[in-house]
């Protein structure tokens, strides 16, 4: 899963927006908020989450962006581990390999219900969905509302067989739609204020978090294909060999010069781990110490915090 990388400021906000909507709808139960194809906010468990993210990026935005083409401006790959099963529609648990992800960016147009719009076929019905809530199973009603690149999932709780009324529906929407254009224009705005100058990087970098499947890379932060973005065979067997290595610590830190005059560290703190390649060559290890913590500082700075 990707995680968008916001400041405290810019976090809250979107925090506070969302508890604005669970606290004047309150038979929403839990709410889940993406840009782009990257999580924002989530109220769902950590297993619920991983399996409903993959159910967005590989079914959901999919059939959506081939239904609505002109509106989808940009489709964004990303791997695949599962899928989620729902009442309506069915989704098989055995997709095919080549089944495309998409985010939904840049999209145009005004704001409006991906999935759940009342009067709309049977691929756009709310399909019923099972999530953990206090600990129990509970049947809800799944509403999908989409502006420019933000999204935002619902988990309607519904009152016995009764499901959410067309009214309901139509009142979020126009509850949302200006608003979530308001913080998707902040997003927006925050990210293109964040951007570094497009340079050719020294480095390359994963972090990946066990407890929450988060993942980051210098290949995933950059959408086009890059000379740079390729591997060696010896550096990715001497990452293979410390990742399996670290599997036996809690924490740890190992920075090595390789044959190649490049330079390797690794760091794992709990369930955290991260890898970095640096290329230069003439480079002693307080320098590469020091890049490693500016890049630290750069790019983790709300997510990964070892010194």
């Amino acid at each position: 899963m990707q995680f968008l990388p916001l400041d405290k400021y810019m976090y809250l906000k979107a925090h506070c927006f969302v508890n604005l909507v669970e606290t004047t709808y309150r038979n929403i139960q839990r709410t889940v908020f993406l840009y782009g194809d990257q999580l924002v906010w989530s109220g769902l468990g950590q297993e619920d989450i991983q399996i409903f993210y993959q159910y967005l990026l590989t079914w959901l935005f999919p059939n959506w962006a081939s239904e609505n083409p002109a509106l989808v401006a940009s489709l964004n790959p990303l791997s695949q581990h599962s899928s989620l099963s729902l009442s309506s529609p069915p989704i098989s648990s055995s997709l095919p390999a080549s089944h495309p992800s998409i985010a939904l960016t840049n999209v145009t147009g005004p704001g409006g219900f991906i999935l759940g719009q009342p009067g709309t076929g049977d691929q756009r019905k709310s399909p019923w969905v099972y999530v953990t809530v206090d600990g129990l199973l509970q049947g809800c009603k799944l509403f999908v509302f989409n502006v420019g690149s933000a999204t935002m999932c619902f988990f309607v709780k519904s009152l016995g067989k009764n499901s959410p009324s067309a009214d309901f529906c139509k009142k979020l929407g126009t509850f949302l739609n200006p608003r979530l254009s308001q913080i998707s224009r902040e997003i927006a705005d925050f990210i293109a204020k964040s951007k570094t100058p497009s340079t050719e990087q020294l480095y390359k970098y994963v972090y990946f978090n066990e407890m929450n499947l988060a993942v980051k890379s210098s290949r995933s932060s950059r959408r086009s294909p890059s000379p740079s973005h390729h591997i060696s065979p010896e550096a990715m067997r001497i990452i293979i060999d410390l990742n399996r290595e670290y599997n036996e610590l809690d924490e740890g830190e190992t920075i090595m010069r390789t044959l190649s005059d490049f330079w390797v560290v690794c760091r794992k703190s709990g369930h955290r781990r991260f890898f970095v390649i640096l290329t230069q060559k003439n480079a002693n290890f307080a320098e590469i110490n020091e890049e490693v913590r500016k890049l630290c500082q750069r790019e983790f700075t709300n997510i990964f915090f070892l010194d």
